[in-house]
Formats: structure tokens, sequence, C-alpha cells
């Protein structure tokens, strides 16, 4: 039997026959199960809730001993299309809360099923999250990033901030009221949630379809809500955007199939059912109120999904 032959064997038994103590943290060191990080991280409160995740879901959280270069492993090389980025360790209080949201607003919202194969190995909770490049001596421009989705096998999440960007005064606020909660937590789970259906994890339901014109042409102005081609008259809920601060109307050509459906699922995490009757009343625009419950029932009962607890306005 050969060397390699017995390093094999001998860690086959090591793991056979090791102890385990449910009752305490054991930190797995870097470079062991082919962990970068010492994990956990600590002996808090907090650092048992990160265990937990990395037990169901896969990802470990990482909040501390970031090293050169760690927001920077991409697909291409050192760096994102030759951008660098930066980043710096969470203090203990920034931990716990950046811990609390990621438990509570995100992965409370997910199943294993769900994101399988979605979700990165690492997903990193960094103060000061940015890209920065010097214009000229003394004077840079920084660029703030709220969430980060392209890393080789990270992903991260940015909720306390340093300096603004000294030319455009550009930030990253820490979410405090429930409003400003809810739109962190749909930004991410909206990028999850679309990654999960591209991959095929949940399908379009039948009959989603049904009762919409993906022919004729949409009015979109003001001046047309009543107007039977107006788009959300014709059940178009319009275009989410990117931050889930807000979305822009459908102009023209029908949103396609596949993103109508999505846009669905947006529009319902993002507005509970009395905030849509109040935009839209249902007296009035019918058609889109029954679509969206068909979504949101279909998603709950076939995937255990629900967009309406996510649009619930809660805090911290």
């Amino acid at each position: 039997m050969n060397w390699k032959n017995i390093l094999i064997l001998a860690l086959f038994v090591t793991v056979l026959f090791g102890c385990y103590d449910e009752d305490k943290i054991v930190p797995l060191e870097p470079g062991e199960g082919m962990v970068r990080y010492e994990f956990p991280q600590g002996e808090n409160a907090w650092d048992q809730d990160i265990v937990e995740i990395s037990e169901q879901f896969g990802v470990y959280l990482i909040y501390k001993d970031y090293k050169e270069g760690d927001f920077n492993r991409s697909w291409t090389g050192s760096g994102m299309g030759g951008v660098l980025y930066y980043g710096d360790d969470l203090t203990d209080e920034q931990a716990e809360f950046s811990t609390n949201f990621m438990k509570n607003h995100i992965f409370a919202h997910l199943n294993k099923a769900m994101v399988n194969k979605v979700l990165p190995m690492y997903w990193y909770m960094v103060y000061d999250y940015h890209n920065s490049s010097e214009l000229f001596p003394g004077m840079a421009f920084k660029v703030a990033h709220r969430f980060y989705d392209e890393g080789l096998d990270f992903w991260g999440v940015c909720l306390f901030y340093g300096d603004p960007c000294p030319l455009t005064g550009e930030a990253i606020e820490t979410p405090e009221t429930p409003e400003e909660f809810r739109v962190r937590r749909c930004e991410i789970l909206g990028n999850i949630f679309q990654k999960s259906f591209d991959k095929g994890n949940f399908v379009m339901p039948t009959g989603f379809a049904d009762g919409i014109d993906y022919k004729t042409e949409v009015l979109y102005r003001d001046a047309d809500r009543l107007d039977e081609n107006y788009y959300i008259m014709r059940g178009f809920p319009g275009i989410m955007s990117p931050s889930f601060e807000d979305f822009s109307p459908v102009e023209r050509n029908p949103t396609p199939l596949n993103q109508h459906f999505m846009e669905y699922i947006k529009i319902a995490m993002r507005y509970t059912k009395a905030e849509y009757e109040e935009m839209w009343p249902s007296a009035t625009y019918k058609l889109i109120h029954e679509k969206r419950q068909f979504v949101i029932d279909y998603m709950k009962n076939t995937y255990n999904i629900d967009l309406e607890k996510i649009a619930e306005l809660i805090g911290a």
C-alpha cells in the first residue's frame, strides 16, 4: 500500500471514529474541508446561527479576517473585469446585526430545494464594500456595493459603510425602518429567485398566461390609465428595478412570458395586498390582482415560498 492510500485510509478512520459534541462550536481550520477561513469565526450567539445556516444551506457567512485579494477572486483572474474591490472586517456589533439580517430577512424565506446550485460557498458580510479608481492624485471615484453576486465562489453584502464617494456623495445607509429592511431583503431575494428560476429550480404554473394578450402593443402614459390597453389593465405589473426601490411601466411591447411571471413574483414580494390595492384598485384593474394572487398561491402551495410574508413591513 503506497503512502497516498495510507493517508486516505487514515483520514477515513479519523472521520469515522471522531467524537462530536453538539453543544460546542468546533472551528474548522483554514484549508480543512476546503474552507479558507477558520469557521465559525467566534463563540458568540450569532456564530451559532451562522453554523446552523451553513449546515442547512452549505453557505459560510464570513465577517472578518479578510485578506488582500479576497474580494477580487473572479472567473477571469484578479479583479472583476479589471476593477478591484475593497472592504473591511465587521465589528462584533456589526457582525451580530448583519447575521440577524441574513438569518431573519434572507434565509428564513428560502428552502434548500429552491436554492440548489444557486448560492455561493462563501457569503461575505463586509464593512465599506466598494470598488475605487483614482481619477487623479488624491481624488478617487468610489462605487458602493450593497449586494454583489459575481465572485468566483462568494457573494457580498454590505449593511455598514464608510466615507461616501467624494465626487458623488454615494454611500450605503444601514437599514433602520421596516421599509428599508424590506427593500434590502427584496433586492437579495429577488436576485436569488431569478437565478433559481433560470436554473429550473421552479417553473411557471400552467394557466399563468391564460387571458393575457402578448401581441398587441400596450399603452403606458398616465393619460391612458383607464384605457383597455393600458399595461396595468392588460395584466402587466411593470418592470421592477434591480434595487427594488421602484418599478417602471411597460412601454409598447408586452413583457415576454418568462419575465412576466418573474415580475409578478417581484411585485408580490415588494408590496402588500393593501399597498397594491391603493396603487391599482382591484375594482378597476381586476386582471392584475387575479394574476398576482394566482402567483402568490402557486409559490406558497407548490414551493413553500411565502411572497406575502416577504412583503410584510418588519424591522430588525
